[in-house]
């Protein structure tokens, strides 16, 4: 699959512009990152999609959201679900080079940097550029989780160590859906 690809991403929020959500919607992981958010943290999206992930966080009461993608039909899918919801911005960007004049307290990725890594010319080249610019847009002490399918994801971001920390050990998560046994892993890093 080509889900580095901004061509593959186009085509699937054109054929399915419904909100879906890629690995695991927020009840099912909540108790692991809701603590670490207060009602006021400005929080970064990477790679929303058509998501209902801010949509949720928004109704829970955090206002403060950002989501970024690079596709304009994913962008038109939501906006039904961001008439209710003003205080959400969604930008389109990518990832690599998006600018802010915010700083965020919480980035949040489910599944954003696996596609980063699914490019098979330079993927841990391109990681670290994302790395270095999400980092120059997060406030001090600000946290990211990132949730992924990939079990060597720390690894990628022990090449990042002099930038973020790890704040806590990375945490298994089993979601049991019949017929398919789902396991994600949840990475924690803090800015330095």
């Amino acid at each position: 699959m080509a889900f580095h690809n901004p061509n593959f991403w186009e085509q699937r929020y054109e054929q399915h512009p419904e909100l879906f959500d890629w690995y695991a919607q927020l009840p099912q992981f909540q108790q692991h990152v809701l603590p670490l958010i207060e009602p006021t943290s400005k929080i970064l999206i990477l790679g929303g999609g058509t998501s209902r992930l801010p949509f949720q966080l928004y109704d829970l009461g955090y206002k403060y959201i950002t989501v970024v993608d690079f596709s304009l039909n994913a962008k038109k899918a939501v906006q039904n679900a961001l008439l209710d919801r003003p205080e959400i911005q969604y930008i389109m960007s990518d990832i690599n080079c998006f600018d802010s004049n915010s700083k965020f307290d919480f980035v949040f990725d489910k599944g954003c940097i696996d596609c980063v890594l699914a490019n098979p010319q330079e993927p841990v080249e391109s990681l670290k550029i994302v790395l270095k610019n999400i980092h120059r847009l997060m406030n001090q002490k600000a946290v990211w989780v990132s949730i992924s399918f990939d079990i060597d994801r720390e690894e990628y971001f022990k090449d990042a160590a002099d930038i973020f920390q790890s704040q806590q050990q990375s945490l298994v998560i089993q979601l049991l859906t019949n017929p398919v046994k789902k396991v994600f892993y949840v990475y924690y890093l803090r800015k330095q």
